[in-house]
């Protein structure tokens, strides 16, 4: 049997054989057509030759049961097969879609890089085509008023003017402090003075407010 025969293939051939030989008067046992098939199977039938060998008596084995038990083996080694062919199959169709769907993921990212490339352009050229700013407060062209000098300025000014009268308030609340004090004090002297003046049984000698 070829090892890309089928057994009804190698059936039909080795059938026509046995029967060239008995024309030519030579004879064969059902064993020996047994163990010649048997014989003459592939390397993958080796297993199936094992168990018919072990459990079926060769010489009373019949031939139609013999290559219906081959031909079910052939179906299984058959499915087998395919099984396996499948498997590598499928592992290179997910190959091939998870190299697709990393292929797309990185043409989206480029992509997005160009789009984020494009927009920073256009960002960019509206920048260039958008006017100078306008100070609202001396009404020039080239700055806000944040940084307006004149605006700076006038803020300086203003801040310097209230330090200032701040200081003023401080000196004249300090000032009316020290009159209400020196008032305060020449009222006492004054009192004292009268009080020496109009004492009975006092001499001015005695009136320390009126020795000088």
């Amino acid at each position: 049997m070829e090892v890309d025969e089928d057994v009804d293939s190698m059936y039909t051939r080795f059938s026509k054989i046995i029967n060239d030989s008995k024309i030519l008067g030579k004879s064969f046992s059902n064993g020996d057509l047994v163990r010649k098939i048997l014989r003459s199977l592939p390397p993958k039938f080796n297993p199936k030759v094992s168990v018919i060998s072990e459990s079926h008596d060769l010489k009373t084995l019949q031939i139609e049961n013999l290559i219906g038990n081959l031909k079910t083996h052939e179906v299984e080694l058959r499915i087998q097969q395919q099984e396996y062919n499948v498997e590598p199959r499928k592992k290179a169709l997910a190959l091939k879609s998870k190299k697709v769907v990393e292929s797309e993921f990185d043409e989206d990212e480029e992509e997005d890089e160009e789009s984020l490339k494009r927009k920073a352009q256009a960002d960019g050229e509206d920048d260039e085509e958008r006017p100078p700013p306008e100070c609202y407060h001396c009404r020039k062209i080239g700055h806000i008023k944040s940084k307006c000098p004149k605006y700076l300025k006038e803020l300086k000014e203003k801040r310097r003017k209230k330090k200032d009268k701040k200081k003023v308030l401080k000196a004249e609340t300090w000032d009316d402090v020290s009159s209400e004090e020196s008032s305060s004090l020449s009222s006492e002297t004054e009192e004292e003075a009268n009080m020496c003046l109009m004492g009975k049984g006092v001499t001015t000698t005695n009136c320390t407010c009126c020795k000088d």
